[in-house]
């Protein structure tokens, strides 16, 4: 399905806005972006009500549609209503999917390597987000100090071990490099927190192909178009959101 304008809001995570305003720079075609901070992907809640908000903001007839550049996110997803405008987003689970290019493509990696911490340069920016879909270590640190504050040295170590317990389920690293990155600070960075854990390393290229699509309006099976005054809902099953009346 393609729009008879070529005007459109774009509201997405600045894991992936970034690459999206590149790829906009070569289609023909008028976007407002906006970006919101990785560290939403820790408040659900907090995030659904901002891209409410950014939604219900939106005058009735100002573009054509409004593009939605993240995954479920935590559920952060259900429920949200669009007004006049439709709404499109990928089917996808979480903001590893966009960067992989398909949801065929999580769900291989997600099987075959159930336990993966997936980094990127402009998640290891944020130190509220240090990987994609998961807890950041800047994150565990800064608990760290809160508790050594609050409980002493003895009994800190002992609360922050148990913190750490998330960490045992992951045995793999994956940085998530551009097309023409070069050697940076966060793929250094990523491949010291893997040495530290003791996790496998590897690095995989980034596809665009999802963001792409979503952009030039190639809106096919792996998206979502949520109609006027209808609400995202999950699914539970391989086509991941439906839309529903609100």
């Amino acid at each position: 399905m393609k729009t008879s304008s070529n005007s459109y809001k774009v509201i997405a995570c600045e894991s992936v806005s970034h690459v999206m305003q590149t790829i906009a720079n070569g289609i023909s075609g008028n976007f407002e972006f906006i970006s919101n901070s990785i560290g939403l992907h820790n408040q659900p809640a907090r995030m659904r009500n901002l891209l409410q908000q950014e939604i219900d903001q939106t005058q009735p007839g100002q573009f054509a549609a409004i593009l939605l550049g993240y995954g479920l996110c935590g559920a952060a997803m259900h429920g949200i209503c669009s007004r006049d405008i439709p709404l499109v987003l990928p089917r996808a689970h979480d903001c590893i999917t966009l960067h992989l290019g398909s949801r065929e493509k999580y769900m291989q990696q997600h099987l075959a390597f159930p336990g993966t911490y997936w980094f990127s340069e402009r998640v290891l920016q944020n130190t509220t987000a240090a990987s994609l879909g998961a807890t950041s270590f800047g994150e565990q640190q800064a608990d760290l100090d809160t508790l050594i504050n609050k409980y002493g040295q003895e009994n800190a170590a002992f609360l922050q071990e148990s913190m750490n317990n998330w960490k045992n389920n992951y045995t793999r690293a994956v940085y998530l490099q551009l097309e023409h990155e070069v050697e940076t600070t966060a793929l250094e960075k990523a491949r010291e927190i893997a040495k530290k854990q003791n996790w496998q390393f590897e690095i995989m290229s980034t596809n665009v192909d999802l963001l792409e699509n979503l952009l030039r309006g190639n809106w096919q099976d792996d998206f979502l178009i949520v109609p006027p005054h209808h609400q995202i809902h999950i699914t539970g099953d391989e086509q991941i959101i439906t839309a529903r009346p609100c």
